[in-house]
């Protein structure tokens, strides 16, 4: 935090010295003023944010990225709507980071820095939160997320965790930390080591989009028939499971979204067509329209395909078996 005490002493000192002796200015007063004045003047001297107020909207958009900030600043302004804080080195978020923007922030960009952990207030106060960006850190699912971290955040639609670096991989899914998110529309995550969301997260009663993405080509995952059972009877319309690398998916494991219209498999490694073909098949098919295949690899040759429901075109003979479609 960009504090500074010692230059309030130091400034009103050298006020006291030249000015008191001729004015009527209460003592108490001015050393009020100057540390005030001094403060924020500091705290503007330390980071350049660039500003910006959007059309007829009082909360401006304040941007902090890529200033080298290896902790969150201290910003006098209140209003602010938007704050991007990505692309610095900030290690951690403390608690009150937010103490002057907590009644007002709605998007808070934390991407691309070194935050390994948060503390279970991290993000204390914050009820306005609507979209928290929080990817491309050092995050491991099963560590970083304390139970209660969310428990303030009773306006959160979009919540990204794509990208974060662990050592070792992503252990499992922290589902009495996410089960707080009851407002949530949009979930993306790291792909865990074990492939089953818990119970907890059968709260998200809104949740209409869910996304697990892999980056480690080395990590492969095994989808049970109870590996996405806590969504059983979710609004979720779009299933996005990107870039993994499969060694196996029993025929039931797609069975709990009843309401899917998209399921997306790109870039997906080392997967048998047969797998993604016989969970489709017995999952509920009245409200699928689209299934994605892009850039998956099958055998020793890449397929890029999209079924859209309605279409009589059939490009491989493994695919036809789709023709429910």
């Amino acid at each position: 935090m960009h504090y500074l005490p010692a230059k309030c002493d130091f400034t009103v000192n050298f006020f006291y010295r030249y000015i008191i002796k001729t004015t009527v200015i209460d003592k108490m007063l001015l050393h009020f003023i100057l540390c005030i004045l001094v403060t924020l003047g500091s705290t503007y001297a330390d980071i350049t944010c660039n500003i910006n107020i959007p059309g007829k909207s009082t909360n401006q958009e304040l941007d902090c990225s890529s200033l080298n900030l290896t902790e969150i600043p201290s910003l006098p302004v209140r209003n602010i709507g938007s704050l991007s804080l990505q692309n610095n080195s900030i290690t951690s978020v403390p608690p009150g980071s937010w103490r002057n923007i907590n009644m007002t922030l709605k998007i808070l960009d934390l991407s691309h820095n070194l935050i390994a952990k948060f503390d279970v207030n991290s993000f204390s106060g914050l009820k306005k939160l609507e979209v928290p960006k929080i990817g491309h850190n050092h995050l491991c699912l099963h560590s970083a997320y304390p139970e209660g971290l969310f428990k303030d955040l009773v306006a959160l639609k979009t919540l990204y965790t794509l990208g974060n670096k662990c050592p070792n991989g992503h252990f499992e899914y922290p589902d009495q930390t996410f089960r707080d998110l009851h407002s949530l529309k949009r979930l993306s995550l790291d792909t865990a080591l074990i492939f089953i969301f818990r119970p907890g997260f059968g709260n998200l009663s809104k949740l209409e989009s869910l996304e697990a993405t892999g980056h480690n080509y080395s990590q492969q995952i095994y989808i049970k028939d109870n590996s996405f059972l806590a969504f059983h009877n979710l609004p979720i319309t779009q299933l996005t499971l990107r870039g993994l690398t499969y060694y196996g998916m029993e025929t039931g494991s797609l069975k709990p979204f009843t309401k899917l219209e998209t399921v997306n498999f790109a870039c997906a490694s080392n997967i048998d067509l047969n797998f993604i073909i016989t969970a489709i098949t017995n999952m509920p098919k009245a409200t699928l329209k689209t299934i994605v295949l892009d850039g998956i690899a099958y055998g020793d040759q890449g397929i890029n395909l999209k079924y859209n429901r309605g279409s009589d075109k059939c490009y491989h003979l493994t695919l036809c078996k789709l023709k429910f479609m």
